[in-house]
């Protein structure tokens, strides 16, 4: 038997939803100036954005953002992952974000586009101290290599669900999912090498003008 709220009763809960929203908001703020006085407010940005990143990253894995944009994203995947394997020789054919090879077949999810990682990687790149140029090659070259990576994984776990079907899970829930975290830790960490190498540019045109004014 289903219990139905009264109009009384739903009122009081969507002003109870009202005040958690308020007092979200409010600990929020006090957070942020909390953050911005301690850290100062470029740290303060770096950690939201890395915060704001991290929430994104959980939704993705947990579904909360799947819709059309995302099924279009997972067919996409399935479409490249389809044409990858017909180059290597094994006849596949996707439709939406489902990839048949020979007897087996698989659905690409959102968990499986690797976006969690990449949002991760490019807020840490946002959130270093480097110049626009730098953050800009380590987006792009970084992404792209994730790229890449992510398509090896979904074509590798193809091979081996049609031919080593027993050793799927572990290759899935553990071989590859540790792959890309390290990938994206060790393409962060080679960036920020070279990046706290490279001229930021513009501190050293003041300083550069300032000694000239003397």
């Amino acid at each position: 038997m289903k219990h139905r709220l009264t109009g009384a009763q739903r009122g009081e809960g969507a002003m109870q939803w009202r005040i958690v929203d308020q007092a979200a908001v409010i600990f929020a703020r006090r957070m942020w100036l909390f953050a911005v006085r301690v850290c100062g407010w470029r740290n303060a940005v770096r950690i939201a954005v890395i915060f704001a990143a991290a929430l994104a990253a959980t939704a993705v894995n947990n579904g909360e953002l799947d819709g059309a944009w995302m099924d279009a994203f997972c067919a996409m995947w399935a479409r490249i992952a389809g044409f990858a394997l017909t180059l290597l020789g094994v006849p596949a054919s996707s439709d939406g974000a489902t990839v048949g090879a020979s007897a087996f077949t698989a659905t690409i999810v959102s968990a499986c586009t690797a976006l969690d990682v990449i949002i991760l990687f490019g807020a840490a790149v946002l959130a270093y101290p480097a110049s626009i140029g730098a953050r800009l090659r380590g987006l792009l070259l970084g992404v792209a290599a994730l790229f890449a990576i992510n398509i090896v994984r979904i074509v590798s776990l193809i091979l081996i669900g049609i031919h080593y079907f027993d050793l799927l899970e572990d290759a899935h829930l553990q071989v590859w999912q540790a792959t890309m975290a390290l990938s994206a830790i060790g393409f962060w960490m080679l960036w920020q090498m070279w990046a706290s190498r490279a001229p930021m540019g513009k501190p050293r045109r003041r300083l550069a003008i300032a000694r000239y004014r003397r």
